[in-house]
């Protein structure tokens, strides 16, 4: 296949190199990680976009509207989070 750039066709694929990891805390006072900022699982992101709707649902049903409840929500979001992204 002609190369429009002019530059020479890679001859093979390439390894990829990555370390999988996830934030210790997703929620921090007032912010909430969620998506590539939560964690990074795969080069392609296929697993991480349905822990980006579980996070945007359960922030939809629990954010709390005061700040009582928060420090509990949020420790109920972290708990739940740590335990999807390690599984």
């Amino acid at each position: 296949m002609p190369n429009p750039a002019g530059r020479k066709a890679p001859s093979g694929a390439r390894k990829l190199s990555f370390e999988p990891a996830y934030r210790e805390t997703f929620w921090h006072r007032n912010c909430v990680a969620s998506g590539l900022s939560a964690g990074f699982i795969e080069p392609l992101e296929a697993s991480a976009l349905a822990l980006v709707e579980l996070s945007a649902a359960m922030l939809a049903d629990e954010m709390p509207a005061t700040r009582d409840t928060m420090d509990i929500v949020a420790r109920r979001f972290n708990d739940s989070f740590t335990y999807r992204w390690s599984a």
